[in-house]
């Protein structure tokens, strides 16, 4: 990234802003975006989302259309706690949002009470329970969002298990698990709920204020597919408190969800993780953990 680069950038930004930036650095840098924190001269912070030249990977969303869900959410939805989108700029393609106040959940979690702790767990179900039916299928099909009504089996999660059974320094207990768990996958297929999923909503995405949740940023990869695929990474994260997001999403939303196929599709997405984590450490604890749930 070349310093006429960054000022080039800086100068679209106090166009789009229509006022001077005092302060203007690198926030982050993502496989696909990078992440700009902007201070104006009225002293009003933003976040500036910008499309990498070279990304290393693809979202499952092109950048404007993950502004456009944001603007279309908060039309909708105006309590849903997600970013205040101010500008959307196709060349160069970004968007910029108000700084959402708050600390992420992974580095705050172990100062909060456990009341607090509860109380973003319960804030947590809400978000997911009002999202899921959000926005209709027109409205979904407008904004271009990927849909995944199939049941067909996923290319990617195969491939990922057949690596798995065959890495030599994995035990075989844990190649055992793992295909139970792509079989669970299949057999509780028609246990599917479909809806308006976030996709990624890890602790690196939750800000906390105050004990609160207070924003749920990076819609990179929601699409309409299965609920289910939301509550994983909470299984990694946070195993202690999964049980108590579900609990309260199945009585906020109605919907009753499969736990046996929530960890199932957990271990199926951290295949790679986990060969990681094994070779490391000897053993995964979260994953072992689920093994009395999975048999």
């Amino acid at each position: 990234m070349t310093s006429m680069h960054t000022q080039k950038l800086r100068v679209e930004i106090e166009q789009q802003l229509g006022r001077k930036i005092q302060r203007f650095s690198l926030l982050g840098k993502g496989m696909c975006n990078n992440a700009w924190l902007v201070l104006a001269e009225d002293q009003q912070r933003y976040v500036i989302k910008e499309e990498k030249a070279e990304k290393q990977e693809e979202e499952e969303n092109d950048l404007l259309v993950e502004a456009e869900i944001i603007v279309k959410l908060n039309e909708k939805l105006p309590e849903l706690p997600i970013p205040q989108v101010v500008f959307i700029n196709e060349n160069p393609k970004m968007y910029g949002y108000e700084y959402a106040k708050g600390e992420l959940m992974k580095i705050a979690w172990n100062s909060l009470t456990e009341g607090q702790r509860n109380e973003v767990c319960i804030g947590l179900a809400s978000f997911h329970a009002n999202l899921i039916n959000a926005l209709n299928m027109g409205e979904i099909e407008e904004l271009q969002l990927s849909v995944n009504l199939s049941d067909e089996e996923d290319e990617d999660a195969v491939e990922d298990l057949k690596l798995f059974q065959a890495d030599v320094e994995l035990a075989e207990n844990y190649k055992e698990m793992a295909k139970l768990c792509y079989e669970i996958v299949q057999a509780t297929a028609s246990q599917a709920i479909l809806g308006l999923c976030h996709n990624d909503s890890h602790h690196e995405n939750i800000l906390i204020q105050e004990g609160q949740l207070s924003c749920v940023i990076d819609f990179g990869d929601a699409d309409f597919g299965d609920i289910h695929r939301e509550f994983t990474r909470y299984f990694q994260d946070y195993p202690g408190y999964a049980d108590l997001i579900i609990q309260n999403f199945e009585k906020q939303s109605g919907k009753k969800l499969s736990k046996k196929r929530i960890l199932a599709l957990t271990v199926l997405d951290a295949l790679e993780e986990l060969r990681s984590d094994f070779k490391e450490f000897g053993h995964v604890d979260w994953f072992e953990q689920f093994w009395p749930f999975l048999c």
